[in-house]
């Protein structure tokens, strides 16, 4: 069975994402992070973190359940590395710029989302439920978010740079270069790159798992959905755009799980 949140878990991570930028950082780059994620907060808050369940997080309010999980490993990583002797030589702030952002290029253009739903019932029996959005302009998911954090006028320093665009570790190809060099003139001189690719690695195969799992805890996973959805009602106050979307997909769930009840 896919993994599903529920309109309460949507909600709550999206509080919990912008309270966390509210904390991590100050003046004009928190003024401009909130500002742009305010505007956007029904898109950011629902959006997948990959288009296919045997990926991580291909579902409703996956991407910020995902980026919180990176941030979260990224400093229990580097609490971690500096216990074990390592020299940590960037800031909190940069740590959290990076994990809180570094998947930014999947919320696509202001024009198009990067996620669109998959139409091809073929491709959504194999498990591929989104698609990438063909009349976006392609560009890799590093370079469009540093893009992005450029278009709203949010500078990065030379470390949120190199551990946004490396954060995917020796899986992307371009990235060769900065972590295997046989020089030490050409060596990474900062650690962020190496930590947040690790939790980033840490977080997919976490989720991986929660999407895979045993069946006892499947059985489990199933039953607290099933108690969710049942004692879901709907609100008696007018919801914000965003939290009534995620309203009405939960009032949806018990088609979902329909199958589960026989």
């Amino acid at each position: 069975m896919a993994r599903y949140l529920t309109a309460t878990e949507v909600s709550e991570n999206w509080d919990n994402f912008i309270k966390t930028i509210s904390l991590s950082f100050t003046g004009d780059r928190k003024d401009k992070l909130l500002e742009f994620y305010d505007k956007y907060a029904n898109r950011i808050a629902t959006m997948p973190a990959s288009g296919k369940d045997s990926y991580h997080n291909c579902f409703l309010g996956g991407y910020i359940e995902h980026v919180f999980r990176v941030y979260n490993l990224g400093f229990s990583i580097k609490d971690t590395w500096k216990k074990n002797g390592a020299n940590i030589d960037f800031t909190d702030e940069e740590l959290a710029m990076v994990t809180l952002n570094h998947d930014l290029g999947k919320f696509g253009s202001p024009e198009h989302e990067y996620y669109i739903d998959q139409t091809e019932g073929w491709k959504k029996e194999k498990g591929e439920l989104y698609k990438h959005n063909g009349a976006l302009q392609f560009m890799k998911t590093s370079d469009r978010t540093i893009f992005l954090l450029q278009s709203i006028g949010v500078i990065l320093t030379e470390k949120e740079w190199l551990g946004i665009s490396l954060h995917d570790g020796l899986y992307e190809e371009a990235a060769r270069s900065y972590y295997i060099s046989y020089n030490d003139d050409y060596r990474l001189r900062t650690h962020l790159p190496f930590i947040v690719h690790q939790a980033d690695l840490t977080a997919t195969r976490i989720e991986y798992d929660l999407a895979h799992p045993t069946p006892e805890t499947k059985a489990a996973q199933i039953k607290a959905n099933l108690k969710e959805v049942e004692t879901f009602s709907a609100p008696t106050e007018p919801l914000s755009p965003s939290k009534a979307m995620m309203a009405s997909e939960t009032s949806k769930a018990k088609g979902k799980y329909a199958h589960l009840l026989k």
